[in-house]
């Protein structure tokens, strides 16, 4: 293969890259939609924060270009995991996960957006002890709940989220009530 005319990509770069660009989905369609939901879920939490930003459309591109040039970057799901993490940078993952959640028409990307969008919520209540949303700490607490309960939730999320919830419900007002 003429390496100058591929850029130095190998063959299953450049059929990644085709694939893209023709509009295949990264997911078999006959894949059971829990399944996708995960595979989607593990995908995004291996990505970089900037992975966020990106419109799911440029998310493949973006991903074959980070592969070649930073190996070293930390991921979202180092970043959430980490107990020394940023403040900022919790916050900096929630927004740009509530805008893919938005943004997607997509069941796995929008289950995948919101399930890292409340995991950096959980983050910062574990780690910094600090809530970074309106919600209350009930419903908090209701939301992580379900989430963690989803077949298709990676165990690490599932681990943090159970932490989340008895921190919300540690903090909650008295007069508040669980839901389930």
């Amino acid at each position: 293969m003429d390496t100058e005319s591929s850029h130095r990509l190998d063959v299953e770069s450049l059929a990644a890259l085709l694939q893209l660009a023709l509009g295949h989905e990264r997911h078999s369609p006959d894949a059971d939609p829990a399944q996708r939901i995960r595979e989607t879920l593990r995908e995004r939490l291996a990505e970089s924060r900037l992975d966020l930003a990106i419109t799911p459309q440029l998310s493949g591109i973006l991903d074959e270009l980070k592969r070649l040039a930073s190996p070293d970057a930390w991921t979202i799901s180092q970043i959430l995991a980490d107990p020394q993490a940023d403040l900022d940078e919790i916050r900096e993952i929630k927004g740009h996960a509530k805008a893919l959640a938005r943004s997607t028409a997509s069941r796995a990307e929008l289950a995948a957006g919101t399930t890292i969008y409340y995991a950096a919520i959980a983050a910062a209540l574990t780690v910094h002890g600090v809530k970074i949303t309106t919600h209350s700490y009930v419903a908090l607490a209701n939301a992580f709940g379900r989430l963690m309960r989803k077949s298709w939730m990676v165990l690490e999320l599932a681990n943090l989220f159970s932490r989340a919830k008895t921190a919300c419900l540690e903090r909650k007002d008295p007069k508040e009530q669980e839901i389930g």
